[in-house]
């Protein structure tokens, strides 16, 4: 991890699973990168560690993101972002064909075609959009820091 000592990894979906894993990881690896977490709640599990920043961000929401993105640039100036992990996803079992034979205890139950149209919007919007948004944003940042004196603009 010695490559990146110095940089920031920005990793989504940090709260649980395979998102709080791997942040996990990568502050016991490296003391020198530092690692920001993005929930939509916060991330308290690593406070002891002073390379770790919780910040709170849907990352379906472009103005959250935006606002993540200033934070990061605000608070860690002299660093370059170089890790980027889009992990932030969720599904719900939703079968295309409301039948008892088809469901099981985790199906999600619901009364009509609208309410099927906000569970399947709340996916695309998190595992699709979400991840367009992070990607963008954040290869906006590495390329102005790279290329433009750490200067990013909308």
């Amino acid at each position: 991890m010695d490559k990146f000592a110095g940089s920031i990894a920005i990793v989504t979906g940090g709260s649980a699973g395979i998102g709080k894993a791997l942040i996990k990881r990568l502050l016991e690896k490296s003391s020198n990168l530092t690692v920001i977490g993005i929930a939509r709640r916060p991330i308290d599990d690593f406070s002891s560690f002073p390379n770790f920043r919780s910040i709170q961000c849907d990352v379906s929401k472009a103005d959250q993101i935006q606002s993540m993105i200033s934070t990061v640039q605000s608070e860690f100036s002299g660093k370059s972002v170089q890790i980027l992990v889009n992990n932030a996803g969720h599904g719900k079992p939703l079968p295309l064909i409301d039948h008892s034979s088809l469901n099981d205890p985790a199906t999600i139950q619901v009364e009509n075609l609208e309410d099927v149209s906000k569970v399947y919007a709340s996916q695309l919007n998190t595992n699709v959009l979400g991840l367009s948004l992070m990607t963008r944003a954040v290869s906006y940042v590495v390329v102005y820091q790279k290329y433009f004196d750490n200067r990013y603009q909308n």
